[in-house]
């Protein structure tokens, strides 16, 4: 009889582990969610703030190779002409001459990303820098000062010295 006893209790903790329910709370499962959308957060960010620093730099690049190639054009006397380089906002312009015409099919644009924009032009006789042919060198020194759009304290600085040299 009391074999029969025992084996009644065991039945009955081996039917009541059965019973249990092995799952997730719905607490476990708030905070898995919150961790994976704070590491996306995180992720956006960190891509938009990448994406920023190669707009910058690109549109630098876009400055610096517009500068290089007119004094490249005018030292090889090209076409027998100066050339130079018109800075907009938004835009480097290579231009054929002594005096940069908007209109004028020759000109070449460097558009920069819409990300980044020249935030200040400090050149000698406006935002035009013409070369000299034979020498490369410029009167019109000064900085153009690059910075990303919506952040002000991302930016890059371009130097035209007197030499002709890019900095």
């Amino acid at each position: 009889m009391k074999l029969v006893v025992i084996y009644k209790e065991v039945q009955k903790s081996k039917f009541k582990k059965q019973n249990y329910f092995l799952g997730i709370s719905l607490l476990e499962l708030v905070i898995v969610l919150a961790i994976l959308i704070t590491m996306v957060i995180s992720g956006i960010t960190s891509l938009s703030e990448f994406r920023t620093n190669v707009a910058v730099a690109d549109s630098k690049e876009k400055i610096m190779l517009a500068l290089s190639r007119a004094r490249s054009k005018t030292l090889a006397s090209e076409l027998g002409n100066v050339y130079g380089v018109h800075f907009q906002t938004d835009k480097a312009v290579l231009f054929i001459g002594p005096i940069y015409i908007v209109s004028e099919p020759s000109n070449e644009e460097y558009v920069f990303d819409n990300r980044a924009q020249i935030y200040n032009i400090s050149i000698a006789d406006g935002s035009n820098v013409l070369f000299e042919r034979l020498t490369g060198e410029t009167s019109n020194t000064g900085t153009v000062i690059l910075r990303a759009y919506n952040d002000k304290w991302l930016w890059s600085t371009t130097t035209i010295g007197a030499s002709g040299l890019i900095e």
